[in-house]
This record gives C-alpha cells, sequence and structure tokens, in this order.
C-alpha cells in the first residue's frame, strides 16, 4: 500500500542551521585525525634524525611518507567540508535577509494602517488653523510684555536741566562741592551755658581777678 499511495506526513528536509552542524562535527572530527596523522609524521622524523642508513631506516620512512599521504587527504577533505560551510553559512545569511526583509515590509504595512486610522478624522486644515492662533498668541503675549515693561515714570522734566544736572553729578568736585558745607556747621557747646565766663568790667583790665557767672550770667555769690 505504501508502494501505491506513499507514506503520509510531509517529509521536510533538513534545515541550514542542521545541515551547518552536521558540517561543523565532520569537520572537527577531520581536524582531530589530521592532526593525529601530522604528529605521527613529526614523530617518524625525529626518529629518522637519529637513524643510520640501512634497511629499518628506509622502512620508518615509507611510514612516515604513508602517515603524510594520509594527513594530506584528510587536508583536502577538511577544505572540501570549509567550502561547503561557508557555502551553508552564505544561504543562511541570505535566508535569514529575506526573513528579516518581510518583517520590515509587515511592520511597515501596520505602521501605515496605524497612521492612517489615526489620522482619519485629523483635518490638515484645522491643524493649520492651531497653529496660526499659536502664532497669534505669541506675538499678542510679546507686545503685552512690552507694554507691561514701560516706565511709569512723568516725562514732564526738563531735558536741557536733567543733562545739565547729570554732567554736574558727573564732574567729582562739583559733586564733592554740593556735601562741602555740611563739615563746616557749629557744633553742639559741650559746657554749661554761661559757665566759668567772664564777665566783663571796666576794672578787668587792671584788676587781674576776674569776677565768676553763675548758669544764668549772673555774677557768682
Amino acid at each position: 500500500m505504501n508502494r501505491v499511495f506513499g507514506r503520509g506526513g510531509k517529509n521536510t528536509g533538513p534545515t541550514l542551521d542542521e545541515t551547518g552542524a552536521t558540517l561543523d562535527t565532520r569537520y572537527q572530527s577531520l581536524e582531530k585525525a589530521y592532526n593525529a596523522k601530522m604528529n605521527e609524521v613529526r614523530a617518524f622524523q625525529k626518529q629518522l634524525s637519529t637513524m643510520r642508513e640501512g634497511g629499518p631506516k628506509n622502512a620508518t620512512k615509507r611510514r612516515a611518507m604513508d602517515c603524510l599521504k594520509q594527513a594530506k587527504v584528510l587536508e583536502g577533505q577538511m577544505g572540501q567540508l570549509s567550502g561547503q560551510k561557508f557555502n551553508v553559512e552564505q544561504a543562511s545569511f541570505g535566508l535569514q535577509n529575506v526573513k528579516d526583509a518581510k518583517s520590515t515590509v509587515a511592520a511597515m504595512k501596520t505602521t501605515v494602517k496605524a497612521f492612517k486610522q489615526e489620522t482619519k478624522h485629523l483635518n490638515l486644515n484645522q491643524v493649520e488653523d492651531v497653529y496660526d492662533d499659536m502664532a497669534d498668541m505669541m506675538d499678542m503675549n510679546d507686545e503685552m510684555g512690552e507694554i507691561m515693561g514701560r516706565s511709569t515714570v512723568p516725562n514732564n522734566f526738563d531735558e536741557e536741566d536733567l543733562d545739565a544736572e547729570l554732567e554736574a553729578l558727573g564732574n567729582d568736585a562739583s559733586f564733592d562741592g554740593i556735601f562741602a558745607g555740611a563739615s563746616g556747621a557749629p557744633s553742639v557747646p559741650s559746657s554749661t551755658i554761661g559757665a566759668n565766663s567772664v564777665l566783663p568790667t571796666p576794672n578787668n583790665a587792671s584788676n587781674p581777678e576776674s569776677i565768676l557767672l553763675d548758669e544764668f550770667g549772673l555774677p557768682q555769690v
């Protein structure tokens, strides 16, 4: 029955990742065998350097040549697997690029659909009007700030008088002269008025003793 109708189910081949993993395992196995053969060749070469010419040396040399041939075969197989691995990696890279491009296109479609849905009831003229209103509001705000920042000092002064006074204040000598008379004011008396004052009399010139006055200006008794 299987010959007539075939086996059921879908027969899927290995993926690129699985193929790459298989090739990597095989490459590591060949590399291990190659390194072992090269170690044998080095051991034979070291042995040959200490042997004399003759039959034993020739036999050892043939064994060394056989190991080197086998190593060369393994090296060629490693090269083939390396090329296959590179091709699989490039195919996997291309496939991933296609998947990324597909995801990108799907995301862009979803974004465009959502954008159209959001802007479906949006009127561009209304948006422009809103921005115009905002510009007018900012202009009005600037004008209001300029008005509120005006000086409230009355402007009924004579400009020439103000210039003359400003020039006088700028002169150090004139500025100091304004307050110079303050230092020449009379000082407050420190003693009692009339105390120890001398009453002038016609005899003061000839009399060395003077008459003392009290606080009221009268002769002391």
